[in-house]
């Protein structure tokens, strides 16, 4: 407690500990505790009145993402509901891949259905698998950006670059679209042994972003990546709405009158 190391003349650290930890005596020095008769008691420093509650600690364990766009993605205005849903249950761990029926005690014997090279995992099926890496080779080329996709951790991130509202709807859509086509396809393979082409999928998700980002009535702006990125994708731009001018008609004063500027608007003019 405070009160071993303190007296009434100050901080009080042992001989033997000031030797074995010479950094030490400087820093408490520095901490000023005023002279209040008031006890000691233990406060939490993540909560603002030093109380350790449920909240406080769910949201610790948890961590809470402060980003607007993680709350709502991938559940988009500008994006088909049936084809988020495939994205919300990857988030979830919900999908029926051959990790999830190990985890529910199934022993099955396990192969990507798209590349033939591994086992098949939700994780490698969406980010490791060569069918959807070359999905991903492709949006990366649209969007003229050295950028890897490994994980879901990296979608979110390239989110957090300044796009505009527009383009970000673009590249929402295409995310949501590499999923479910990954998805459809696999599930293609499986339950009907139809087999379908990486450039099929790729021209689906083109023609989804393009047809998302001249539908949504998102504004575009005026960074270049941004403009890049939707003339790649065939997408008209939404421009900002201009600002609206008022025409104001100014009359000279009569012949032996003064205008007397009272509103600051000629502040400098004589």
């Amino acid at each position: 407690m405070v009160c071993d190391w303190w007296t009434t003349q100050g901080w009080s650290v042992k001989a033997s500990i000031q030797v074995a930890l010479p950094k030490l005596l400087s820093t408490i020095s520095s901490i000023v505790i005023p002279n209040f008769n008031v006890e000691d008691k233990l406060v939490w420093k993540s909560n603002t009145n030093g109380e350790l509650s449920f909240k406080t600690a769910y949201n610790i364990i948890t961590k809470p993402s402060p980003s607007k766009f993680r709350s709502n993605f991938p559940w988009d205005k500008d994006s088909p509901p049936s084809q988020s849903m495939v994205v919300w249950r990857y988030i979830h761990r919900k999908l029926p891949t051959h990790d999830s029926y190990v985890i529910r005690g199934f022993s099955l014997p396990s192969m990507c259905s798209l590349c033939h090279s591994s086992q098949e995992t939700m994780d490698r099926l969406f980010f490791g698998c060569k069918f959807a890496t070359n999905l991903w080779k492709w949006l990366k080329l649209k969007c003229g950006i050295n950028f890897n996709f490994q994980c879901y951790n990296d979608c979110l991130k390239l989110l957090d670059f300044p796009w505009s509202a527009q383009a970000l709807s673009v590249l929402k859509s295409s995310f949501v679209g590499i999923f479910y086509h990954t998805w459809r396809s696999r599930n293609k393979v499986r339950q009907e042994n139809l087999r379908i082409h990486c450039q099929s999928c790729v021209a689906s998700v083109a023609a989804q972003a393009k047809m998302a980002g001249n539908t949504s009535c998102r504004k575009s702006n005026s960074t270049i990546s941004s403009f890049a990125m939707l003339k790649k994708f065939d997408v008209n731009l939404n421009p900002r709405n201009s600002s609206t001018f008022v025409d104001v008609l100014w009359s000279p004063p009569l012949q032996g009158w003064i205008k007397y500027n009272v509103d600051g608007v000629a502040k400098g003019s004589p």
